[in-house]
Parts: structure tokens; sequence; C-alpha cells
């Protein structure tokens, strides 16, 4: 139950915060009264395509730009929303304890049966590995007259013919 109070309180402050900021950005603002001309000098805006309605400018729409105060504060409330998610999550993450523990199964560990043929198979296989990494990346000589080179010069060299070419 404890675990559930410490990861509901993250998201609930979250919650408070957001809601908080959601009533200060809906509040009603003060309408301004309708400039004469609001497309004018003195806004530094040019005439628009579509002008508005003589309508929405009596009730004071489009008289001004978007609040410009008002976008850090919403930033401000996004990125606190987003740091207390990501801070939950941290939490609830955090308060699961590994419960898992290992079988005894998997705890039992295997002798493969006789004739043991590997004295070191993770040896033999580092060994194994560096030999096809040499063929791939080297140069040799195979025959009198046949070579091997890189795969990466080999591609090199085919780019750009055909699979018929000589």
């Amino acid at each position: 139950m404890r675990a559930v109070r410490r990861t509901l309180k993250p998201f609930l402050a979250g919650a408070a915060v957001a809601l908080a900021g959601q009533r200060l950005l809906s509040a009603p603002r003060k309408i301004a009264p309708p400039a004469p001309d609001p497309f004018g000098v003195e806004t530094g805006r040019g005439e628009p395509d579509t002008p508005p309605s003589q309508q929405a400018l009596a009730k004071g729409y489009e008289t001004a730009d978007a609040s410009a105060p008002a976008l850090p504060i919403a930033l401000a409330i996004f990125a606190g929303s987003v740091g207390a998610c990501i801070a939950g999550t941290v939490l609830a993450l955090g308060a699961q304890a590994p419960t898992a523990t290992l079988t005894a199964l998997q705890r039992h560990h295997v002798i493969p049966p006789e004739p043991r043929l590997q004295s070191d198979p993770v040896a033999d296989l580092a060994r194994y590995r560096m030999d096809e990494s040499t063929k791939l990346t080297g140069y040799a000589k195979l025959e009198a007259d046949i070579g091997r080179i890189p795969i990466g010069r080999a591609m090199a060299i085919r780019v750009g013919k055909g699979l018929d070419a000589p």
C-alpha cells in the first residue's frame, strides 16, 4: 500500500499543477476596445488576404496576437508535468524490488557426458572466431594463381558491376 501511495503522489502533484495551469490560461481576459484600424502602421502588420469581418472586430476578436506572457507559463507547466511523469515512472519502477530468484533447475550445474572433447569451450570459440575474422579481413595465397582478399576490398571492386561480369 505504501508503494502505491509513493507512486501516486508525483502523479497527483502533476495533475494539480496541470489543473492550476489550465485555470490560469483559461481565465477570462479583458477585451481591449477595437482599434480603428487593426492592420495599420501602428501594429506593424500588413493587410491580410482575408480581413476579419466587421462583426468579429465589433466583438473584440482578432484585435491582438496571442498573449506573450502566457506562453512561458504554458511551457513551464508542460515541462513540470513531463518531469513529474518521468519522476513518477522512475519511482514506480524503483519501488518494485526484484522478487524473481533463480530456480533449482537454473542453479543446477550441468556437466556434459563423456567423452568431453573440449577442455576449454570458451577459448575454443574465441580462437574459432579469430580465425574466421582473419579470413574475412586478411590477404592470403590459396593456390598458385588463386588468392584471398579482404571482403571489404572485394565488395569495393564489385560495386557497379553485374553478377555475370568476368
